[in-house]
C-alpha cells in the first residue's frame, strides 16, 4: 500500500535513477516506518523488523549509558538481560520469532550466549 501523502509519483524531470532511500531514512520517520510496518506484516515478516527495532533501542542504550559513564554492576547485569531477552526471542533456534539468518552466525551467537555469564541470567530468570 502506497499513500500519496507520505509518498509520491515521480515527475517526468525526476530521473529513474535516483537511489532509493536507505532503510534508515525509512525506519526514523513516524509515516514511513508505519507503512513498512504494514509491508512487513503483509509479507509475513514482521520478526526482521522488531529485531531491528530492539536491537537499536539497544543499542541506544548502551550508548547512553556509556556517554553518560553510568556502567555500574546493576545497569550491566540489565544490559546483559536486555542482551539474551533479544537473543532468545529473534536469534535462539526456538525463538518465539526467529529470524532466517545463516547457520554459521546462528553458531556463533549461540556460542557467546551458552558462556557461564548467560547462563546464570538464564538460571536467575527462568521466564528468559
Amino acid at each position: 500500500r502506497i499513500r500519496s501523502e507520505v509518498l509520491r509519483p515521480m515527475d517526468s524531470s525526476e530521473s529513474f535513477c535516483a537511489s532509493p532511500p536507505r532503510l534508515e531514512e525509512i525506519l526514523i520517520l513516524a509515516p514511513t516506518l508505519e507503512l513498512f510496518r504494514e509491508h512487513v506484516y503483509d509479507e509475513w515478516s514482521p520478526e526482521n523488523l522488531h529485531l531491528y527495532l530492539a536491537a537499536t533501542r539497544f543499542e541506544m542504550r548502551c550508548l547512553t549509558h556509556q556517554k553518560e559513564k553510568t556502567a555500574d554492576s546493576h545497569i550491566v547485569r540489565h544490559m546483559k538481560l536486555k542482551a539474551f531477552a533479544i537473543y532468545n526471542t529473534y536469534i535462539h533456534v526456538d525463538a518465539v520469532q526467529t529470524i532466517n539468518i545463516s547457520h554459521r552466525v546462528r553458531i556463533r551467537m549461540q556460542k557467546y550466549f551458552s558462556q557461564q555469564e548467560f547462563n546464570d541470567i538464564e538460571t536467575k530468570n527462568p521466564e528468559l
